[in-house]
């Protein structure tokens, strides 16, 4: 007998019991899954952003929400190979298309391990195309580090560097000024977050953020100003990220690139960065989640 509970934010038991299964699956399935268990980047963070499938008290499936646009959420879901064939999936994605429906019309993008077997036969199912393809790159602790570029220097942002890191983080990756700072003030504030800041001369340049909770340290939002592009400044930042990361956690840093991006990709295997997995991420529109909702 399966039940179902469901929360904008996991609690500890909640982030543990999927810890657990994510250990199952990847064992299972030799895929490199990982879910990120904080709501704290979605637009809406009241909204319902994490189901779970309970089975005498142990977690049979899980379904997230990654929501930090308006019109697009970006799903991960596991069910545990014993629990597999039985409906798990399709009752936790109903319930997300549910919870998603009164925020108006919402694309599932749906992000898999190119391991895991079944993913191809369920997009071709359901019709979803294929949007991207990105590596996941961890760096090696014993990669032997250059100095970093003469004048330049990484480390925990300050407060008072905010207002810039937000100015860099919206030119490098588009959307609007309150999304860019939603990002970096998070990421600053993030009790398992660090917000680092590479600094030129003692002026910000450039920023990274890594998030500590899961597997890896992960790096995310790894971004230049653009009057600083090409000339060591990005190489710079990640060895010095590197750097800083390394008294924080002993976990491997990590981080994800398109397939297709080959300067970020020449950039990280500069910085120590080797390919782990390949992920996967198929769409699907409006009109499929308001199906999967029942309206």
């Amino acid at each position: 007998m399966f039940s179902f509970t469901s929360m904008p934010s996991p609690g500890e038991r909640e982030k543990a019991a999927v810890r657990a299964l994510e250990a199952a699956c990847s064992a299972f399935d030799g895929t490199h899954f990982e879910t990120f268990l904080s709501n704290q980047f979605n637009v809406r963070p009241e909204m319902d952003a994490f189901f779970f499938c309970w089975q005498e008290g142990t977690l049979a499936g899980c379904l997230s929400l990654y929501a930090d646009e308006e019109r697009e959420a970006e799903v991960t879901a596991m069910v545990h190979p014993e629990a597999r064939g039985q409906g798990v999936f399709r009752a936790l994605l109903a319930r997300a298309a549910a919870a998603a429906a009164p925020c108006g019309p919402v694309c599932f993008t749906f992000k898999t391990d190119a391991a895991f077997p079944q993913a191809e036969a369920l997009a071709a199912r359901w019709g979803a195309r294929l949007r991207s393809e990105e590596y996941l790159m961890a760096a090696s602790r014993r990669t032997a580090h250059a100095a970093l570029l003469p004048g330049l220097a990484v480390g925990p942002a300050r407060e008072d560097e905010l207002e810039a890191l937000t100015d860099i983080e919206q030119e490098a990756f588009g959307g609007t000024r309150a999304e860019a700072a939603r990002y970096i003030r998070g990421s600053y504030a993030g009790k398992e977050q660090a917000l680092l800041a590479a600094r030129l001369h003692g002026v910000p340049v450039g920023c990274a953020s890594a998030d500590l909770a899961g597997r890896w340290a992960y790096l995310y939002g790894v971004c230049v100003a653009a009057a600083h592009r090409g000339k060591g400044v990005g190489t710079g930042l990640l060895r010095g990220a590197l750097e800083a990361l390394a008294p924080l956690t002993p976990k491997r840093p990590a981080l994800s690139v398109e397939t297709d991006n080959a300067p970020a990709l020449r950039l990280y295997t500069a910085a120590g960065f080797a390919r782990e997995a390949t992920l996967r991420y198929y769409t699907l529109g409006p009109q499929w989640v308001r199906g999967r909702a029942g309206l």
